[in-house]
């Protein structure tokens, strides 16, 4: 498993640098939803909010962002 975390840098400053580091990597993360996880598959997917995947979606992600995306810290886990 791999574990980054990023740290606050104002507001939003964490959860963009978590995107940046997904995307520079090839991996789609799902649209933000207050207080839940986002998703993050391999590839250019859209991926839609945490409530919206069905259990098979979420079974088959490749990690997932947490945190507070506004404040941070933001951690981002890659199972695979």
């Amino acid at each position: 498993m791999i574990r980054e975390v990023f740290e606050p840098a104002g507001d939003f400053g964490a959860m963009r640098s978590a995107e940046k580091w997904c995307a520079d990597r090839g991996l789609s993360v799902g649209e933000p939803e207050d207080g839940r996880g986002r998703g993050i598959v391999r590839g250019g997917v859209v991926l839609p909010k945490w409530t919206e995947l069905t259990q098979n979606q979420k079974d088959t992600l490749d990690g997932r962002m947490t945190g507070d995306m506004r404040v941070g810290p933001v951690v981002v886990e890659l199972w695979a």
